[in-house]
């Protein structure tokens, strides 16, 4: 959960220079896999509508996303099942899906078995520091937050731990939005800390403000480059590690 299944998809569909449809079964109906009831030219027919006519249409290299599976009823997961045998042998489309694990407590009550069956592989995707680190430097996630989670503290990318409660989890979506709190320059530390906290939780939050403020401390590369051996020393004891006389780190 909330480790960015979905854009990842979308990534891939983008470097691929395919079109992408994106279906929502966990709102959907069994109609919508098959087409709506008409008549047409006198007879019963079903004709395709929405995504399923965009399906029809592609000339293309294109990729049917069908997201949050496992949050559908299982009628509907038979038409995606139908939908699947439907269009198979055509080689322009591709179809995925993702979805979460009954024990994340995100509605899921399983896939049908001829449903999961009918993809060539299931894939349980992890939470990646490095890899997460590679996306966040190309998307604009601060520098600090990027050198907390992939350097510093890499265990707390993805703290995912379900509940009942009302508070977030430690994942690289409410991670996302604590990159947004952090932008937010909020003067008030006590007010920074709550919303902190109600992005990814009082733990991850704790964590991260303390590095915060070691890292706040800390010379920039620039100071360091332009004068290395007079730049200024952080005045905060955990923030300056001396080794010798003529050899200083910072951590």
């Amino acid at each position: 959960p909330g480790i960015g299944k979905t854009h990842i998809v979308e990534q891939i569909v983008a470097e691929c220079g395919a079109d992408i449809i994106i279906m929502h079964p966990s709102v959907g109906d069994p109609t919508d896999y098959k087409g709506m009831p008409w008549i047409v030219g006198g007879q019963a027919e079903f004709l395709p509508f929405g995504e399923l006519r965009r399906l029809n249409e592609a000339t293309k290299l294109t990729v049917c996303f069908i997201d949050d599976l496992g949050q559908a009823t299982p009628q509907v997961q038979a038409g995606v099942m139908q939908m699947l045998d439907r269009y198979r042998h055509q080689k322009h489309i591709s179809f995925l899906a993702a979805t979460n694990r009954r024990t994340d407590r995100a509605g899921v009550s399983g896939i049908l078995e001829p449903v999961k069956s009918r993809f060539d592989a299931i894939v349980e995707l992890r939470a990646d520091p490095k890899s997460w680190g590679a996306w966040a430097e190309d998307h604009d996630i601060d520098f600090r937050l990027l050198a907390y989670l992939r350097d510093a503290q890499p265990d707390a990318l993805h703290k995912f731990t379900p509940t009942a409660d009302i508070v977030n989890q430690p994942c690289p979506r409410t991670w996302e939005s604590a990159d947004s709190i952090l932008k937010m320059d909020i003067p008030n530390e006590d007010v920074r800390f709550a919303m902190f906290a109600g992005a990814v939780g009082d733990a991850a939050a704790t964590g991260f403000t303390a590095f915060l403020k070691i890292a706040d401390q800390a010379p920039s590369a620039d100071e360091i480059i332009a004068d290395p051996h007079n730049t200024r020393l952080p005045s905060e004891p955990s923030a300056v590690v001396v080794g010798s006389s003529k050899r200083m780190s910072m951590s």
